[in-house]
């Protein structure tokens, strides 16, 4: 009985919502396919058609990105030794680098605040100021 009572409230809304969307979709659906055939023979190239070399694909972008994570960290460790280089010198620093890392520093915390307002919905009244 709930279940008829469901039905003859519901059967309405869909036949609605289908006449509504229905016309949209016929728009659509051709621009859409007309598309997405042009975007796969632009790429046709790279379209893997043997199943067992497709299955491997997403093993060997993994693996591949895996075997990167070496250099990465050499290029870490030389650009943290330039840092360090550079604090133990900072007396030697001329004024232009000095002043060029003081608003590096100042635009770091603008943009910061600028997150935090926009993330507020960007409004200023919810800081306790």
């Amino acid at each position: 009985m709930a279940l008829q009572s469901l039905r003859a409230r519901v059967g309405p809304l869909l036949n609605k919502l289908e006449s509504t969307v229905k016309p949209a979709y016929n728009a659509t659906e051709k621009v859409v396919v007309e598309q997405y055939d042009k975007i796969l023979k632009g790429g046709e190239q790279y379209v893997v058609k043997d199943p067992a070399e497709a299955d491997k694909l997403l093993k060997k972008w993994f693996y591949t990105n895996l075997s990167r994570i070496p250099s990465g960290i050499k290029q870490v460790d030389h650009e943290w030794s330039s840092v360090k280089d550079k604090l133990a010198k900072r007396n030697d620093l001329p004024l232009t680098e000095v002043g060029m890392y003081a608003l590096f520093a100042a635009e770091i915390y603008a943009w910061f605040v600028v997150g935090e307002i926009a993330g507020r919905g960007f409004t200023i009244s919810g800081y306790k100021i």
